[in-house]
């Protein structure tokens, strides 16, 4: 009898033991699907951040390039004052002087990639020329005869659309 006692007492720890185990093997369970949503929160956390940042640059350059636009086009008056002041100008050496000013001041613009948008002669183009004024002219009709106030694009975008008067 002592045997079966014996035998009996086994079998008990040997359950006791694989209770154990199992109960281990449970915690290990845990912890790794603990361990599997940590890492996944953080992996979509990361990418969150990485769009954040990514969002930002962008939101950044464009806002940098609408300031610079903002203030060539209020910059664009100087050029027009100097085309003014060069028609207006009589005297030969002044005319040049204020030519070459004009020049300066339009490579300035050109660092910025600022161009005058050509208009004399051309197809009117509505993206690109604002029609103030029509003339009779069938010889060039829908062409541009001549410029009130000259256009600017900068990165191929219209700063200012030329003022222009347009043949019919």
């Amino acid at each position: 009898m002592a045997k079966k006692e014996e035998k009996k007492e086994e079998l008990k720890e040997e359950q006791a033991q694989s209770f154990e185990f199992s109960g281990e093997e449970q915690e290990e369970t845990k912890q790794d699907d603990k361990y599997e949503i940590l890492s996944g929160q953080y992996l979509r956390l990361q990418a969150d951040f990485d769009n954040y940042k990514k969002r930002n640059a962008t939101l950044s350059a464009q806002r940098y390039n609408d300031g610079v636009d903002s203030v060539i086009e209020d910059m664009l008056q100087v050029a027009d004052f100097l085309d003014m002041a060069i028609m207006a100008q009589k005297d030969e050496a002044q005319r040049k002087g204020i030519e070459l000013t004009k020049k300066t001041f339009l490579d300035v613009l050109a660092k910025y990639n600022v161009e005058e948008i050509k208009a004399m002669g051309e197809e009117f183009d509505p993206n690109i020329h604002d029609a103030v004024q029509s003339v009779d002219d069938e010889a060039n009709a829908g062409k541009v005869v001549g410029e009130l106030k000259k256009g600017y694009k900068r990165n191929n975008i219209v700063l200012r659309h030329s003022m222009v008067v347009v043949a019919k």
